[in-house]
């Protein structure tokens, strides 16, 4: 018995959306659908009120592949009007707190994609972004991952890196950190400007220095720096820091480092360390404790020869 048409027409209609009763219906739906999900994060970024939607647009955006989204970070980020709807002015008076701006730098910064170092590169030239003490630092440490070092990177870490700053600490850490040549010219030059005071050189000789001293390209600059020399009061501290271990003198109680294993440094590390030891031996003026300390280590490098 064949349904009167009317009741075909009532069927159809009675279906869901998504399977309308012409495939040009369901197209239509389904590429709205498809482009509402694409926008959907930049019109969160761009128009919510509340700190953790802006958050989660913002370290989707971060996180993903797509070139549009990363452009759309390179126009919102730099902008006061994104920047306290992420965080509140109360959240930057909390400086115990955390900044949300802090995980999208971090997301940005671990994305392998092209578009989202621009991203990074073009804030390191923001008045804006930068004119916060603590998005300046935070900005610091989420250029440390690009090697070898953009010229952005290198001159914002200089220019974040004079004396009495308040950034020198950090900057010099990152450079380190970071190990590529451009990177460790730069401290370099830092070690020898007469306008960073020497006790301020110690701490940075005493801290990242000491931290990575297994590490051969930075021993190559100490051994450059060694032999220009520095000036005579960081001559010493400088061979300290890479042969002896001070936990008591060097640092206050709740910020001792831990020293690093020497068995863990490669036979080019050894090769630079051995020929430092035996430069310091005859031209530095070393306590009698350090000259021991280093004739110690210049014989268990020579014990691991083959």
């Amino acid at each position: 018995m064949t349904k009167p048409n009317g009741v075909i027409l009532l069927m159809c209609f009675a279906l869901p959306a998504w399977q309308g009763c012409t495939n040009t219906t369901g197209q239509d739906t389904q590429t709205r659908t498809d482009t509402d999900m694409v926008t959907e994060p930049q019109e969160i970024a761009r128009t919510s009120k509340e700190p953790r939607e802006v958050m989660h647009a913002a370290l989707t955006m971060a996180r993903g592949a797509r070139a549009d989204q990363h452009q759309a970070l390179k126009k919102l980020l730099p902008t006061e009007d994104l920047l306290y709807r992420l965080d509140t002015h109360e959240d930057y008076d909390d400086v115990g707190g955390k900044l949300r701006i802090g995980a999208v730098l971090e997301a940005l910064s671990e994305n392998p994609s092209p578009t989202a170092r621009e991203v990074i590169f073009s804030l390191t030239q923001s008045p804006v972004f930068i004119d916060d003490t603590r998005r300046a630092r935070l900005l610091i440490e989420a250029c440390i991952p690009y090697r070898p070092s953009p010229p952005e990177v290198i001159k914002f870490w200089n220019n974040h890196c004079r004396p009495l700053d308040g950034y020198c600490d950090i900057s010099i850490d990152a450079m380190i950190q970071n190990g590529s040549e451009p990177a460790l010219e730069l401290f370099e030059k830092k070690m020898l400007d007469p306008q960073h005071e020497d006790k301020y050189k110690i701490e940075w000789l005493r801290n990242p220095v000491f931290v990575h001293r297994n590490e051969a390209p930075l021993l190559a600059v100490c051994e450059r720096l060694l032999e220009r020399p520095l000036p005579e009061p960081l001559q010493v501290p400088l061979v300290e820091a890479l042969f002896d271990y001070q936990p008591d003198t060097w640092y206050m109680q709740d910020y001792i480092q831990e020293e690093p294993p020497r068995g863990k440094a490669t036979e080019e590390a050894l090769k630079i360390l051995q020929s430092i030891g035996e430069y310091a031996l005859k031209k530095v003026e070393l306590p009698d404790q350090l000259k021991e300390q280093v004739e110690t280590v210049l014989e268990e490098i020579s014990e691991k020869k083959p």
